[in-house]
């Protein structure tokens, strides 16, 4: 089987994660192979933000359940945002969207 293939067919999503903290070869390694994803016409102009402090997470985490609840999003107190993770990238773009 194509590795390509088999890799998609084993992916799987975790939502649940242990407080350890992940190596920093091992965060700019993520960060390098996200600057390879497709962006609209080539630009690549996203801005990767990790974020590891645990307070600023939290921080995060608030402030996404706020904005969830303003726009009428159901949210369950009991449930985090970022699962707990101990790392967080953000992913930004300078691309202006214009809204109606």
């Amino acid at each position: 089987m194509n590795e390509t293939i088999r890799l998609i067919l084993d992916r799987r999503s975790v939502r649940k994660f242990l407080p350890t903290p992940i190596e920093e070869a091992m965060i700019e390694a993520i960060v390098s192979a996200g600057t390879y994803a497709p962006s609209a016409r080539n630009r690549q102009n996203w801005h990767f933000t990790v974020v590891t402090n645990k307070a600023m997470i939290e921080d995060m985490h608030r402030l996404m359940q706020k904005g969830m609840e303003s726009r009428g999003i159901k949210v369950d107190p009991a449930e985090h945002v970022f699962y707990h993770a101990p790392l967080v990238i953000v992913v930004s773009s300078s691309s202006k969207v214009f809204r109606k």
